[in-house]
């Protein structure tokens, strides 16, 4: 009948917390860098240090021009350009691992302050 109420029963077992799709994270056990994110953090250092010395050198006339040469598009040699100014503290601490354990490229070039002592205190790295 109209406006008489219903009520359906449907079986459902939840899924196991483990059992569901997706990403898992779970934080650094350790409070530094490990040597793969080290090693990624430098090669990125470097090579935007290098671009930015073909620029500054005539070697290369544009950013279009780095991308094509290594095979990237504008937009990943316009996010990793601001590497090559990063205080020498910071590169430092990633060198010799004692910078944090959360740091990363995406981290370092989402917004890095043009200050090198607001770097280091953004990032948590202790001025010697």
């Amino acid at each position: 009948e109209p406006g008489e109420r219903r009520t359906i029963n449907i079986p459902w077992n939840p899924t196991v917390a483990k059992a569901r799709k997706g990403v898992a994270w779970t934080p650094s056990s350790g409070t530094n860098l490990d040597a793969a994110d080290r090693d990624k953090l430098l090669t990125s250092i470097a090579r935007s240090r290098s671009w930015m010395s073909d620029l500054m050198d005539g070697r290369i006339g544009s950013f279009e021009e780095i991308a094509e040469r290594e095979n990237k598009v504008v937009r990943h040699v316009r996010r990793l350009l601001p590497l090559a100014f990063l205080s020498p503290r910071v590169v430092n601490a990633i060198a010799d691992g004692s910078a944090p354990a959360h740091l990363t490229v995406t981290l370092l070039t989402g917004s890095l302050p043009h200050s090198w002592a607001q770097q280091e205190k953004t990032l948590g790295i202790i001025r010697a």
